[in-house]
C-alpha cells in the first residue's frame, strides 16, 4: 500500500524536528554569503552576524534618499520571522517545510531553498532602486 497523507505528514514533521537547527544554520549562513557578496560586487556598507541561536542581524547603510536598514531574522520553530526595525524593508514569515530540498515555505505556500528565502530578505533593501526601474551596476569584477 502506498504511504498515505497522514504518515508523509507525520514524517514531515519528524524530518523538521530532527533538521531544524541544520536549516537554521544553513539559512544563517546564506544570510552573511548574500551580504558578503552584496559589498564585495556592488560596494555596498551591510554585515550580518548571528546575535545568538536563534537570531540573525543584517544592518547595511543607504545612500539618501533611502534609509539604512537593521533587519533581525529569528528562530522561533517552526517559523523564521524578518522583522525591519529600520529602511524600507518587509516585515515576514517563512514556515519550514517538510521539503529537504526546499525547507521554507512562504506565505503563498512556495517551497523556497534557504538562498531564495536570503533573496527575499535582502533584495528590497540591498537594491531599492530596482524596485522604481533603476538598474545596479557591479562596481568590481565579478570573478565566480
Amino acid at each position: 500500500m502506498d504511504m498515505d497523507w497522514v504518515k508523509r505528514k507525520a514524517i514531515g514533521e519528524q524530518f523538521v524536528e530532527e533538521q531544524k537547527d541544520q536549516i537554521w544554520r544553513s539559512l544563517c549562513a546564506s544570510l552573511e554569503s548574500a551580504t558578503n557578496s552584496y559589498c564585495v560586487h556592488y560596494g555596498g556598507a551591510a554585515h550580518g552576524h548571528q546575535e545568538n541561536d536563534r537570531q540573525f542581524r543584517i544592518a547595511v547603510e543607504s545612500k539618501p534618499p533611502y534609509r539604512d536598514a537593521v533587519i533581525d531574522v529569528t528562530f522561533a520553530p517552526p517559523e523564521i520571522r524578518v522583522v525591519c526595525t529600520m529602511g524600507q524593508c518587509k516585515t515576514s514569515t517563512f514556515v519550514l517545510s517538510p521539503n529537504k530540498d526546499a525547507p521554507f515555505r512562504n506565505n503563498d505556500k512556495e517551497h523556497l531553498t534557504s538562498d531564495q528565502v536570503s533573496e527575499a530578505i535582502l533584495r528590497g533593501v540591498f537594491f531599492p532602486a530596482e524596485s522604481r526601474g533603476v538598474r545596479t551596476r557591479i562596481v568590481s569584477p565579478c570573478s565566480s
